[in-house]
């Protein structure tokens, strides 16, 4: 069976589409080649200059006119050679005889070998032995060309006194007919410092769509993709700056008993007493207002401190209570025993899992429930908090004098109707001033769904103050059905009045007596 150069289409460019995810895999490698820290240097204000210019080239070739409809246009040509991104670490390095049996081979599995449990425990571990290791497929290099079509490596070894540097030009690799029959001339630079050591990544040539990103884009990916990393243990860094924390504006942790940066333990059981292994997880809702893009709410899995699939709202079911609060929900879950089981369960992409199998079964059904609870013990927060932020608004006061007007019962209706929309609008904000009063307006209106739809409130709010208006509707109705019946009733006690009255006027000289009396 032979390994064309195109299978670098496949694994490469189609996998690691982004200069962020290319640089995830090599913080990854950075990180189990024991480094203190990885430093990435881009030149965006270069990258973003050339790569206009070649947008403005490739439209004046085919001759592009403003408001003129076109097919899209794919900027198929480099940056310039002159404009590279470096990812150095510090790590131990790599001899040349360890580029070529290490590095270089396509899906080694670094963890594979050992003959004794103790033995294949230890390589779980880095060299030093004091960290987890993250990669695991062997095609984290292949990442390099998802963003570039040159990638140059240095190396060097503490102890040597020469680096060793290659470059992998990905035409070449591309066109050839044999993948393993490549060859690399290297090059070697003596006469090094015995004391230092690490790894550099020079990226030139660079795929102009694959570089768009900018700063708090690239940080943001890399935040994500890596969880409960401590920063003196190993840092990353572009162009000096170490990646900030998010401080996101949470509301609310669960479960609530819980430090805020600690994760609750649950034991994911594996059906037919297959056994069992532990999990750490959390559930985090930002305030109103801070809603999260739908491609990062739910659960995100991480091994060995990095992501393996997510974020996803796995089995959770849209009618599920409190729904609209996932947009509001991410949850962090560790599952480093899913790592060491002796069975690769993460896709290659690390978005999701292999689901042919109980073990992640179990895993997404206990994380399923969690988040499930998680929501539940979310809405009653939020329901809780409505109620005390209506008590201590100013705007509440000033709708108790329409309020007062009301009857007692559609007085109620009406203040719950209020309460959904203070869970979701702040009492004292602008849109809930505004929506307000035109609930308590309309509340013997059919007019109130048509006036919120024209100010196109927030469709969450809707599906909660539907339901309400529909417990007001019934309300109203009942008291309808009650007028109407006296109305009844009174009407026919008339009309059987006046029926007798017709009947027996001349012998029933006071009938006007009776009338006034029914």
């Amino acid at each position: 069976m032979e390994i064309q150069g195109s299978l670098l289409e496949a694994l490469g460019v189609n996998l690691y589409s982004s200069i962020a995810k290319c640089l995830v895999e090599f913080a990854a490698n950075a990180h189990d080649s024991d480094s203190p820290l990885i430093e990435i240097t881009i030149p965006f204000t270069e990258i973003e200059r050339e790569r206009q210019r070649l947008r403005d080239e490739a439209k004046a070739k085919i001759g592009v006119t403003d408001g003129v409809k076109r097919k899209a246009i794919v900027v198929l040509e480099p940056l310039p050679h002159t404009i590279s991104i470096t990812i150095a670490d510090k790590g131990h390095g790599m001899r040349a005889a360890e580029i070529q049996d290490k590095f270089l081979p396509l899906n080694r599995n670094r963890r594979d070998g050992g003959t004794t449990e103790a033995e294949k425990e230890k390589l779980r571990f880095t060299e030093s032995g004091k960290r987890l290791v993250m990669g695991r497929k062997g095609l984290g290099k292949l990442a390099a060309f998802g963003a570039a079509l040159k990638v140059t490596v240095r190396s060097k070894r503490a102890g040597d006194t020469y680096a060793t540097e290659f470059t992998m030009d990905y035409e070449t690799i591309r066109r050839s007919s044999r993948l393993d029959k490549v060859e690399f001339l290297p090059k070697y630079e003596d006469g090094l410092d015995v004391k230092d050591q690490g790894t550099t990544i020079t990226l030139s040539e660079l795929r102009c769509d694959a570089v768009s990103s900018g700063l708090s884009a690239i940080q943001s990916v890399l935040r994500d993709n890596f969880f409960g990393i401590e920063s003196d243990d190993f840092k990353i860094l572009i162009n000096g700056q170490d990646i900030p924390k998010e401080e996101a504006p949470y509301e609310f942790i669960y479960p609530e008993s819980r430090p805020y940066d600690d994760l609750a333990e649950l034991e994911v059981a594996i059906p037919q007493e297959m056994g069992s292994f532990t999990i750490k997880l959390k559930a985090m809702f930002r305030e109103r207002g801070s809603h999260l893009s739908g491609a990062r709410r739910g659960a995100r899995f991480y091994c060995n401190h990095r992501l393996a699939a997510g974020p996803t709202l796995v089995d959770l079911h849209s009618g599920i209570h409190n729904f609209q609060a996932t947009a509001y929900m991410e949850c962090v879950v560790r599952a480093d025993e899913l790592d060491s089981l002796g069975i690769d369960l993460i896709n290659t992409n690390r978005t999701d899992f292999r689901r042919d199998n109980d073990i992640v079964a179990a895993l997404l059904k206990i994380v399923t429930d969690f988040m499930k609870d998680a929501l539940g013990a979310h809405s009653k927060f939020r329901d809780a908090r409505a109620d005390e932020d209506l008590k201590n608004s100013q705007a509440m006061k000033d709708l108790d004098p329409q309020l007062d007007v009301l009857s007692k019962r559609t007085k109620t209706a009406a203040i719950n109707l209020l309460k959904v929309l203070a869970k979701h609008e702040d009492p004292n904000g602008e849109a809930f001033k505004a929506v307000a009063p035109l609930l308590i307006q309309s509340v013997n209106s059919g007019d109130v769904l048509v006036k919120l739809m024209e100010m196109s409130h927030r469709d969450s709010s809707l599906k909660e103050i539907v339901r309400e208006l529909h417990k007001l509707a019934t309300i109203e109705h009942r008291d309808s059905l009650k007028l109407f019946r006296a109305r009844r009733n009174g009407i026919t006690a008339l009309q059987n009045l006046i029926k007798k009255g017709d009947e027996s006027w001349k012998q029933t000289p006071n009938i006007e007596g009776a009338a006034s009396s029914g």
